[in-house]
């Protein structure tokens, strides 16, 4: 199968000279093969190990990279002569090759040829020629060769090319080889596993079979890896959308702590090394096909890949989970001999919902849907531009789409791992996952970035590796999508940092050690006011901060901020147990839960948001504090968190005064800007004075009265957690001032933002 379109031809050089070839050039000893080029660094390759290896230029080729169709590789660059390589084939040979002549070249010639030959007791052989016509410019060519007739002799294989009617073509290099590899087993002495990330976008988990959807969606995945290895139960990703939370995988950091600004100034920030990073360094080789345009080489998702394709935003909804396979296959192919971390991100079952299962906009599980909605409408219901004429019909058609979708899927991870035989599974730890869920009105809304739901967070996380995870496991208890960094590096036997925030889960899948006890966190990370939740123990709190200002910025925030607005809670609290669709908030019924789980979001939101805080503290619901706080200098502005109707708050110049009722949660005040100290502090409850004693200043001084220095209001934690004798009313801290710069800087390259605004749009088809 192909994609619908095909994108045109790119290409970037990034020549280097013969320093850069002799250390990176090629993978010694991999049971007799070789590979080439091999970017991860190691030991200098002298010219004379080639010898040793077996390879011949008949000039020295230079490294480069090349990108064509969208999709960046290592290669090696030659003149049409090629090179060859002399040695014993390994048992089980396999030979792929990479090849693609240079567009400059190939515009000036007739046509291009390259043809792989072996020469074996005096005779010489064709086995395999492409033809490439002066126009074809679209894509790689991967040629795969079977070597078995030839296991164990010794041979010269040839690779070599021609451009018809191109003069002086032996003295210019004008061929990409990239990869080229002949393997035939395991690295000799590497234990390591292979790791294959599969990320299925939009993907929920209540709609796979093993997690208990009620149609036959998932049948590949479900017998192919949850049958087994091991599935969590109750796995969550950071953010109910792709770019921060794939920011959240693919470095091992909660996103809040990480990205800045609006939607579009999101990005792995330069100095957060990512897992492919990591992994390079540890000597893997690294690939990612990524079908999701929004995950863009810059902001920083290309960094530690040797190959990275990202879809072009033009046509990435017309292409389907085929073109991913269709790159990934021949990758696969060239690297099975050595350990590698692959990334594979399908962009299917994102909007709009549409496949080649779906005929004349009929889902195979719904055929007899009469209505006119159909699958690309979905971005038109979610924007406020199409309504529905018979809602009960019109949505069990559109689950039924969206079904399709992940049945589609489903049979592409089906072929993918198909290609592994028995010693590739025992070699590779597999992991199924997906970036964020998708809503299907079960809240009011459609698609996602929005709520913080199950529907919208709550995904599939699944690990295969046969032998080390026993078969058929399901593991209970709250996980997140942080967790697969720390994890990974720990089956690469790479160093975990201590900055990382989630944990290894290995000990657990492997039935080692149960699974700990560990509260996952999310946030919406996306336009209008904050969201986060917290779940623990199969109960789960919502925070909405709704008296936060918000002016819709264009027409799809008009659209969508009326329906968050009306549908979302200040505190949503919600026995996923007994509840697991969230209908039944229980934030009054049960207090307790609330305040179990409430400083979970508030120690996870005291690292992320800049600004003094002025927090209530220990105050009883129903009461009411006032105050009068005066700055050394004025603040620029103050936020609302978490107040509700009936609080008041005034900032005149450098004195803000507040008038707040206590609730069941906490709740309070950011102040931004350089305030300086403070110069008194003044509080009444209830129209009493308050002691100043009862008033906490930092990590948990009390107040004594007078002006307060800039540096005693600093705390690195949030200080909540820190025991004190005295019962507070109010608690005032900043973060230092490095953690708040950090916390209001945005670390996206110039251009980026807009770039990343672009391919937004492109996911974005009113209809």
């Amino acid at each position: 199968m192909t994609g619908r379109r095909s994108a045109p031809v790119a290409v970037v050089l990034a020549l280097a000279g013969a320093a850069a070839l002799l250390a990176a050039a090629c993978q010694r000893d991999v049971g007799g093969g070789f590979l080439v080029p091999f970017s991860p660094p190691g030991e200098p390759v002298s010219e004379d190990e080639f010898e040793v290896l077996g390879i011949r230029f008949s000039r020295p080729p230079e490294v480069a990279e090349l990108t064509v169709d969208h999709e960046r590789r290592p290669v090696l660059l030659t003149t049409p002569t090629g090179w060859t390589w002399r040695g014993r084939l390994p048992a089980e040979p396999r030979l792929a090759v990479g090849v693609h002549p240079l567009p400059e070249a190939l515009a000036r010639s007739r046509g291009f040829s390259a043809r792989i030959a072996l020469r074996h007791e005096g005779e010489r052989q064709v086995l395999e020629t492409l033809a490439v016509e002066p126009s074809d410019r679209r894509s790689w060519h991967d040629l795969a060769v079977d070597l078995g007739p030839w296991a164990g002799e010794p041979v010269t294989l040839e690779l070599s090319a021609t451009f018809a009617g191109l003069g002086g073509e032996d003295d210019e290099r004008t061929v990409a080889w990239g990869p080229v590899s002949l393997s035939g087993g395991r690295a000799r002495g590497d234990r390591r596993p292979n790791v294959v990330l599969i990320v299925v976008d939009s993907l929920r988990a209540d709609r796979l079979g093993v997690y208990g959807a009620e149609r036959w969606t998932s049948p590949e995945i479900d017998r192919r890896l949850a049958a087994r290895g091991a599935l969590l139960e109750d796995a969550y990703a950071q953010a109910p959308w792709g770019i921060p939370s794939a920011i959240s995988y693919l470095t091992g950091r909660r996103p809040g702590e990480l990205v800045r600004g609006g939607v579009g100034e999101l990005a792995i920030p330069e100095d957060v090394p990512t897992l492919p990073e990591r992994l390079r360094a540890a000597g893997y080789r690294t690939g990612a096909f990524v079908a999701n345009p929004t995950l863009h080489g810059g902001i920083g998702f290309a960094r530690g890949f040797d190959t990275f394709y990202v879809a072009p935003a033009e046509g990435a909804l017309a292409l389907h989970g085929d073109s991913v396979n269709r790159r990934a296959l021949p990758w696969l192919a060239a690297h099975g001999g050595r350990p590698y971390f692959l990334y594979l991100h399908y962009l299917d079952p994102h909007d709009p919902y549409d496949n080649p299962e779906i005929v004349d906009g009929r889902s195979p599980f719904l055929p007899d849907y009469e209505g006119p909605v159909r699958g690309d409408m979905v971005h038109g219901l979610y924007a406020g531009g199409v309504e529905l004429a018979d809602p009960e019909a019109d949505v069990d058609h559109l689950r039924a789409l969206y079904d399709s979708e992940v049945h589609y899927v489903d049979g592409l991870v089906g072929e993918l791992l198909e290609t592994f035989g028995r010693d590739d599974f025992r070699h590779a730890l597999i992991v199924l996952t997906s970036n964020h869920g998708e809503e299907l009105y079960d809240h009011g809304g459609w698609k996602h970035g929005h709520t913080l739901y199950n529907e919208q967070i709550r995904v599939p996380l699944i690990f295969r590796w046969d032998g080390r995870i026993p078969e058929g496991r399901r593991l209970a208890g709250s996980v997140r999508l942080v967790d697969l960094a720390p994890t990974v590096l720990a089956v690469a036997e790479a160093e975990i940092p201590g900055d990382l925030d989630g944990i290894d889960l290995m000990p657990a899948l492997a039935g080692i050690e149960t699974l700990p006890r560990q509260p996952a966190t999310a946030e919406h990370l996306a336009f209008g006011p904050l969201r986060a939740a917290a779940v623990l123990d199969d109960w789960k709190l919502i925070l909405f901060n709704a008296a936060e200002p918000f002016t819709p910025a264009d027409a799809l925030e008009e659209a969508t901020w009326p329906v968050d607005r009306d549908r979302l809670a200040r505190v949503e609290l919600y026995d996923l147990a007994r509840d697991p669709g969230e209908q039944v908030n229980l934030a009054e019924a049960a207090p307790a839960r609330v305040e179990q789980l409430e400083p979970v979001i508030h120690g996870q939101l005291d690292a992320e948001l800049p600004g003094l805080r002025v927090m209530l503290d220990e105050v009883d619901p129903g009461r009411r504090l006032a105050g009068r706080i005066v700055f050394e200098r004025p603040p620029e502005a103050w936020l609302p968190y978490f107040l509700a109707e009936g609080d008041s708050v005034e900032l005149a110049g450098g004195e803000l005064t507040f008038d707040l009722v206590a609730d069941r949660i906490q709740k309070g005040l950011r102040v931004l800007g350089d305030t300086g100290g403070l110069a008194s502090i003044e509080l009444s409850l209830d129209g009493g004075a308050v002691p100043t004693r009862r008033v906490l200043v930092g990590r948990g001084d009390p107040y004594r009265g007078g002006p307060i220095a800039a540096e005693r209001l600093v705390s690195s934690d949030w200080p909540f957690r820190v025991s004190v004798p005295v019962s507070p009313v109010l608690r005032l801290w900043r973060p230092p001032p490095a953690a708040e710069e950090r916390m209001r800087s945005a670390d996206v390259p110039a251009g980026a933002a807009e770039e990343t605004r672009r391919r937004l749009r492109a996911l974005e088809p009113v209809r």
